[in-house]
């Protein structure tokens, strides 16, 4: 092979290289190389040329540079790499040059310092990396648009949560197409704004994951900048879905409580208590007050309260202190008429304000009732002691009160006898000196003759003028009568003949059906009690008898028709109360509080069951009583019954007694013998109540009362210090209708019915009396022991908690009764069916493939009663067995023939522990 000789190029070739250039041959001898190169080795061009240059270099760095240089000659191609000398980064690149032949003869070497390159490079490379890292850790999306609205820039989340892109992908994404369909024309018309008018936008949308259709809220921030003279967008998103949930949930909920708010049939009302101010009212406030809602929002508390301004803001004040309470009130009505209601007040707070919430119940008939009652009971004890003319002065003025009028008087149109005739006035009517004078000793216009009565006379009914003519009938009134707006007539009726009226006038506003019920009512029981005081003695004795019956039914109708709703709610009550109990342990805070739940609950459906009781409405219910505390529970009733004159002395004995009776009977007792205690004390006087527990000894026969047998016993003694009875009267005092009293003063009924009591309990009683010294009534019951029969006790151990495993079907058409059953005998291992009508538990008792082993079944309901539905279902199963329940008083199940004879029967409301008993029979027998 020829090798060409070198021609070395003119010396402005290489020094126009700025870096170090040489030109050696295949064994590395140095051709050529400019003076940049030289002086690296401290040397001058002409001094370098035909210098081996591997001699130049240190050995291990000499080894290497000739791999690379034999690496070039072998390839023939161009090499180039970087190495680190001196902290300096040198770039190396070897050309090979070729002959005619091909053959490499010479290599081209080029080195060049690029550490201020690779610096800059490095910088730029970090400062991108710090600006990604920024970016990318920004909670939530970051993106770059152009005027296209493509990305030009992005963080992680944008591309890989929204996007759901590669980082090629992305240059050719179009922004709009991650939007929610609804929102895309609302966030372009931003995209439009930001571009043309350099506004920055932020708003909410939402944003489509990975193409959708799963999507995120977001709050958007976008803002104009401009590179070249071209508008790009830069934004940011925060993802707010779960504020948005929070906030739909919110107002879902909102939406729900003002539904119930304004759809609700109880009356509501929203108070602002810094001023009083009704902040909102339902349609069931509307239709109450007669006020539109509007103006009720424009109205304040004390619009509508009859207290006075300061009164109302005590209350509001102990609202706000406590988190409920409840108040009774009088309040008015856009017709002037008043009435009586309850308040159940919670405190409320509506964007961190506090307001009052009001439920609003109208208890106007329940107060009615009340005073209906109280009147009644009042009246006859004056009947006792005062004239025919205060028993209808008391009427009148409470006839007055009842129905807010301002005047009232009643006119008896007969004479009750040939020399008496009955006109009274009101007391508001006495106090007119002008009435008194000019009427007092004369007489109102006929009721036979005037035209004023006409309407009732003809009608022989409740007549309401509320329209009244004084022009009309002034001649039959006294100039100085006061004018009359409105009048109330209702005549007291002995068969079909009008024997008096009572009259009210001058209501504030109308009257109406319900003044008419209620006066009516009064002048009922007015009348039926003066009419006692009216007959001859035989005759009043046959009236009382007949009279107390009447009231009687008049009583358990009133019972009988509010038990069922009443004895449901109670059950509610304490059947939730005692499951959560069971689920507590007793040492928690919370179950004392639970016990005084239930025992209130308890009590008040013992005072149900005690109110049927005594209007012979429902059976005889004998309990496990601490004799001591049912005589303590009636002692503040029993110093109202027998007067302030009369002390009440208690001994109850120190031993723990109990006796197996209902305490209804109980109360009867105590109230009849301290009545008859009460009569017999002239002025004042002292009555002593006592129980002790004896042992009567066969051994010893003086210590035997009559009829009872050797054992222990609970005495109630019952004496006085009055006048005594007579020894000849002894031996009848127990007899029905036998009295010692004037005609009128009492029916012989009182004594008889102790007698029965206690007999019926299996009891003794006797009578120790001493004329002018007084007498002592002395009651043995049998001892309870506990261990004779603690299934019934109320104070033992509950019973064991026995799992059951037969199916039940439950019909009942209250719904929070039957959910209550459901979880009673679920809480007990049964399996239940739960049906709310007859037609859906035959539709069960049909396609249902299992047994069903009870039918536990309301005796009232719709579309037939439990007995016809029992009979139903056991045609399709024979083997069915029926428990009955119902709230209702037995005798209206009993008289309406709703269940046969010998069927099992649970009364409402029961215990958790009554019904398994129940049930248990039930499956058993």
């Amino acid at each position: 092979m020829t090798v060409e000789p070198y021609q070395r190029a003119t010396p402005a070739w290489f020094e126009s290289f700025p870096e170090s250039v040489l030109i050696i041959d295949t064994e590395g001898t140095i051709l050529d190389a400019n003076e940049t190169f030289a002086s690296r080795f401290q040397k001058r061009v002409h001094e370098c040329i035909g210098t081996n240059m591997y001699s130049l270099l240190a050995p291990e760095l000499a080894s290497r540079r000739k791999e690379k240089a034999d690496e070039a000659i072998c390839t023939a191609r161009q090499i180039s790499w970087e190495d680190e000398r001196n902290n300096r980064i040198l770039r190396n690149t070897i050309y090979p040059t070729l002959s005619s032949e091909g053959q490499v003869t010479q290599l081209l070497i080029i080195i060049q310092d690029v550490t201020e390159l690779k610096l800059r490079e490095l910088s730029l490379k970090n400062e991108q990396t710090f600006s990604k890292t920024i970016i990318d850790t920004i909670p939530g999306t970051f993106y770059i648009l152009d005027a296209n609205g493509q990305y030009v820039g992005w963080n992680s989340y944008q591309r890989e949560q929204i996007a759901g892109k590669t980082e090629q992908e992305m240059g050719s994404f179009h922004a709009i197409e991650t939007i929610h369909p609804d929102d895309q024309h609302v966030v372009a018309e931003s995209m439009r704004d930001i571009l043309t008018l350099g506004t920055e936008v932020t708003g909410e949308g939402r944003v489509l994951l990975r193409g959708g259709p799963e999507y995120r809220w977001l709050i958007m921030t976008g803002k104009r900048f401009i590179i070249d003279d071209k508008p790009f967008i830069v934004g940011m998103g925060i993802d707010i879905t779960e504020r948005k949930q929070t906030e739909k949930a919110l107002q879902e909920n909102e939406e729900r409580f003002r539904k119930l708010f304004e759809s609700h049939s109880a009356i509501q009302l929203i108070l602002d208590p810094d001023n009083g101010n009704i902040v909102d009212a339902n349609q069931a406030a509307e239709d109450f007050y007669g006020w539109s809602i509007e103006e009720l929002k424009k109205m304040h508390l004390h619009d509508i309260n009859a207290l006075p301004a300061d009164e109302v803001n005590k209350i509001m004040k102990k609202w706000l202190a406590s988190k409920q309470l409840n108040f009774s009130f009088r309040h008015l009505r856009a017709n002037g008429s008043i009435r009586d209601v309850e308040i159940f007040a919670n405190k409320i707070e509506i964007t961190g304000k506090a307001f009052i919430y009001c439920i609003i119940h109208d208890i106007n008939q329940r107060k009615h009732f009340e005073a209906l009652s109280a009147f009644r009971l009042h009246l006859i004890e004056m009947a006792e002691t005062q004239s025919v003319e205060t028993l209808l002065l008391t009427a009148i003025n409470e006839a007055e009160r009842q129905t807010n009028s301002a005047l009232g008087f009643c006119h008896f149109i007969e004479n009750i006898t040939p020399s008496r005739t009955i006109q009274v006035m009101s007391s508001n009517m006495q106090k007119n000196k002008h009435i008194v004078s000019e009427v007092g000793q004369s007489h109102h216009p006929s009721v036979n003759n005037a035209e004023f009565w006409a309407d009732i006379m003809r009608e022989k009914k409740a007549v309401i003028n509320n329209s009244y003519d004084r022009n009309k009938y002034q001649d039959n009134l006294p100039q100085s009568h006061p004018v009359i707006r409105r009048t109330l007539v209702v005549p007291m009726l002995q068969g079909d003949r009008i024997i008096a009226i009572l009259v009210v006038v001058n209501k504030p506003s109308d009257y109406d059906d319900d003044d008419i019920r209620w006066v009516t009512m009064l002048a009922s029981i007015a009348w039926d009690i003066v009419a006692k005081k009216l007959v001859d003695e035989e005759r009043e004795k046959l009236q009382c008898q007949l009279q107390q019956f009447q009231k009687m039914e008049v009583v358990g109708q009133l019972a009988g028709g509010i038990a069922h709703d009443f004895n449901n709610m109670m059950a509610v009550i304490l059947g939730h109360t005692e499951m959560t109990m069971e689920l507590l342990e007793p040492a928690l805070p919370i179950y004392a509080n639970l016990e005084i739940i239930h025992k209130a609950a308890s009590h008040s459906a013992d005072l149900t069951h005690q109110l049927l009781a005594f209007a012979r409405k429902q059976t005889v219910m004998s309990k496990i009583l601490k004799i001591n505390s049912v005589v303590e529970e009636m002692l503040p009733m029993l110093r109202r019954l027998i007067g302030e004159n009369i002390s009440l002395v208690w001994i109850p004995e120190k031993r723990p007694i109990k006796v197996k009776i209902d305490p209804a009977q109980i109360d009867q007792i105590l109230a009849n013998l301290c009545i008859n205690a009460r009569h017999a004390i002239a002025g004042s006087g002292k009555i002593t109540i006592e129980t002790s527990l004896v042992t009567i000894d066969q051994t010893d026969g003086t210590t035997i009362p009559p009829y009872l047998a050797p054992g222990d016993y609970v005495t109630l003694a019952v004496s006085d210090n009055g006048s005594g009875i007579e020894k000849k009267d002894l031996p009848h005092i127990f007899e029905p209708f036998f009295t010692t009293k004037e005609v009128g003063k009492g029916t012989g009924m009182g004594l008889s019915t102790v007698y029965g009591i206690v007999k019926q309990n299996n009891g003794s009683i006797e009578c120790e009396s001493n004329p002018g010294k007084g007498t002592c009534f002395r009651i043995s019951f049998p001892l309870f022991n506990d261990s004779a029969d603690p299934v019934e006790s109320e104070q033992q151990a509950e019973p064991e908690k026995k799992r059951g495993t037969e199916t039940i079907l439950i019909v009942e058409d209250e719904p929070d009764i039957l959910k209550l059953c459901k979880l009673m005998l679920e809480s007990r291992g049964y399996k239940v069916l739960p049906t709310t009508t007859p037609s859906d538990a035959i539709k069960m008792i049909k396609q249902y493939k299992g047994n069903i082993n009870l039918l536990l079944t309301d005796v009232i309901m719709p579309e037939m009663n439990g007995n016809e539905l029992s009979r139903k279902l056991q045609s399709i199963r024979p083997d069915l067995k029926t428990l009955f329940m119902s709230g209702y008083a037995t005798d209206i199940v009993s008289n309406h023939k709703m269940i046969d004879t010998g069927t099992h029967f649970i009364q409402k409301p029961f215990s958790l522990n009554a019904l398994i008993k129940a049930v248990r029979e039930s499956l058993n027998h």
